[in-house]
């Protein structure tokens, strides 16, 4: 998962590095790179405990939930 946030970190600053997204929205630009930003990495977060998942339930060994957690 650590090669996939240096990746889209990577990216992320060659996107800023081609755009002029603070000229257009002024200091709304900053604003909307911060959420471009929380949005891709939650994403990958995401991606990474599904990937867990999948591998736990394939390899014999389920999830178990704490005593007072609900299983979805």
């Amino acid at each position: 998962m650590a090669l996939f946030f240096v990746t889209d970190e990577f990216l992320f600053i060659l996107f800023l590095g081609t755009t002029l997204i603070e000229s257009v929205y002024g200091a709304a630009g900053s604003l909307l790179t911060n959420l471009a930003w929380v949005y891709f990495s939650t994403a990958i977060f995401l991606l990474g405990a599904e990937f867990t998942h999948v591998y736990a339930e394939r390899h014999g060994h389920s999830i178990i939930p704490k005593f007072n957690a609900i299983r979805i």
